[in-house]
């Protein structure tokens, strides 16, 4: 199966990655848009277990991959009836998802993207920058996306969207 893997990122302004342990707090209506556009446009999500601890992942519209220990994580996860409990790695995982999905998307938090991102996983990353700052978790964009080149960038009311693409090899 020919498939692809995009990952979806929201960061404020100041590289913060949560604001209030969550990132519903960066968010804003054009991001939420653009968040359940890419949903829609794919066959499984993929989290990581500090996503499914923190995120409201209680229902999802499709399958739902959570890479974490099953006592580890919250009933609410558990007891939503599109989880796929996985102990696996991410490079594992999105092997095994590529399988039986056509299209992955990675609503992982930094720590697990960044771990796709170094070995080329992903063939399109969409960053949403939200004007909001003073969150939690700061990451640099630039090291963030090393490997990966701007493909797309779109200003909006409240924030930017970026799409990154692996950077050509030579």
């Amino acid at each position: 199966m020919n498939s692809r893997v995009l990952a979806n990122l929201i960061i404020g302004i100041d590289g913060s990655t949560t604001l209030n342990h969550r990132s519903a707090g960066l968010s804003f209506p054009e991001d939420r848009v653009r968040f359940h556009k890419l949903r829609n446009q794919s066959d499984v999500i993929l989290i990581g277990g500090n996503s499914a601890r923190n995120e409201p992942y209680e229902k999802t519209p499709i399958p739902l991959i959570v890479l974490s220990h099953a006592d580890q994580l919250p009933k609410e996860i558990i007891a939503n009836t599109q989880v796929i409990l996985w102990n696996k790695n991410i490079v594992e995982a999105v092997s095994d998802a590529k399988k039986n999905y056509s299209q992955i998307l990675i609503e992982a938090g930094p720590a697990l993207l960044v771990e796709a991102l170094r070995v080329a996983l992903i063939d399109e990353l969409h960053i949403c920058i939200s004007n909001i700052s003073g969150g939690e978790r700061q990451i640099s964009l630039k090291e963030f996306t090393i490997g990966y080149t701007q493909f797309k960038r779109e200003e909006v009311e409240g924030g930017a969207f970026i799409t990154y693409r692996p950077a050509p090899t030579e």
